[in-house]
C-alpha cells in the first residue's frame, strides 16, 4: 500500500523499512521545500496518463505532458510548446491569442514573434514591425517610423539602406564607397510613364562618369563623348553675328558635356 502527498507517491509508513514514518516525514519536508506547491501530478481524463502541472506565483499554470518522442507544454488540451526528438520542427510554440515567443535583452528591449491562422509571420520590436505574409500581395512588410526600414550588409561597413518617409518618399543610401548598380535582365531600366527625373539644385547631378562612358538618345547606338567642334574661322565673307551665335552653341555643348571642351 502506498500513500500520496501533493501528487507524489510513497510507500506506506506502516510497512517495514526502508519506508517508515520518519522517512515519510523527511520526504514530505523535502517535497514542501523543493516543490512548494509549484508542481503537482495530474491524470489525463481520457487515457489516465500521469502528467505534471507547474504553477507560477500568480496562480497561472502549465501542463507538461509526454508522448513517445515528444514533450508538450501547455495550459490545457492544446500544447503551447512542443519539443520533439524526431521529425520537424524539433521545437514548436503555439499561441492563437498574441505573440507566441518573446526574446528579451533586459525586459524593456525585446522582439515578439507571432504567427496567425493564415501563416502570416509578424515580428515587432521597439517601433519596428516586420510582417511576412505568403497570402497577401505584399509578401514582406517592414515598418519603422525612425531610421532605415531595411539595410542590406556585406560586412557591417559596406551596406545599402532603404528608408520610406511619412509621405512615401523612398531613399536608397549606400555606404561612403558604395555605388548603386541597376542590372536588369531585359537590358532596360524603365521610368514610369508620366514620372519626372529630378536632380538637385545645390551640387547637381551627372550622367556619365567620364568621356568614355557611352550614351545614346532615342534608341541611337551609344557613343563616347563627341569631340569639340572648332569655332568658325576664315572665309571670304564674315558674318560676325552668326559666328558669335555658333561659338555660343559650341560653348554650351562643351559646358554640358555633349561635346569635349577642346
Amino acid at each position: 500500500m502506498a500513500v500520496s502527498y501533493k501528487g507524489f507517491s510513497f510507500n506506506n509508513a506502516l510497512e517495514p523499512k526502508p519506508w517508515g514514518a520518519r522517512e515519510l516525514q523527511v520526504f514530505k519536508d523535502l517535497t514542501d521545500t523543493l516543490v512548494t506547491d509549484a508542481c503537482v501530478q495530474e491524470k489525463q481524463t481520457t487515457n489516465g496518463h500521469r502528467h505534471y502541472r507547474v504553477y507560477t506565483p500568480n496562480g497561472a499554470s502549465a501542463l507538461i505532458t509526454g508522448a513517445a518522442t515528444a514533450i508538450n507544454f501547455g495550459s490545457g488540451g492544446t500544447p503551447g510548446m512542443v519539443y520533439s526528438e524526431s521529425g520537424a520542427p524539433r521545437l514548436a510554440v503555439r499561441d492563437s491569442g498574441g505573440a507566441a515567443v518573446r526574446i528579451e535583452y533586459d525586459g524593456t528591449k525585446y522582439a515578439d514573434f507571432e504567427t496567425d491562422s493564415g501563416g502570416k509571420l509578424k515580428v515587432a520590436a521597439s517601433g519596428l514591425n516586420f510582417v511576412l505574409d505568403p497570402s497577401a500581395s505584399q509578401l514582406l512588410k517592414l515598418r519603422a517610423t525612425t531610421g532605415e526600414q531595411l539595410r542590406l550588409e556585406y560586412n557591417g561597413t559596406s551596406y545599402c539602406g532603404f528608408t520610406v518617409s511619412s509621405i512615401g518618399d523612398t531613399t536608397i543610401q549606400t555606404s561612403s564607397s558604395g555605388d548603386i548598380i541597376l542590372k536588369p535582365g531585359s537590358a532596360e531600366v524603365i521610368l514610369y510613364d508620366g514620372a519626372a527625373l529630378l536632380t538637385g539644385s545645390s551640387n547637381g547631378s551627372k550622367i556619365g562618369g567620364d568621356a568614355y562612358n557611352k550614351l545614346g538618345f532615342w534608341d541611337a547606338t551609344p557613343i563616347v563623348q563627341p569631340s569639340h567642334i572648332a569655332d568658325p574661322t576664315g572665309g571670304t565673307t564674315v558674318d560676325a553675328e552668326a559666328r558669335t551665335a555658333i561659338n555660343a552653341i559650341n560653348a554650351m555643348l562643351a559646358s554640358t558635356g555633349l561635346t569635349a571642351a577642346s
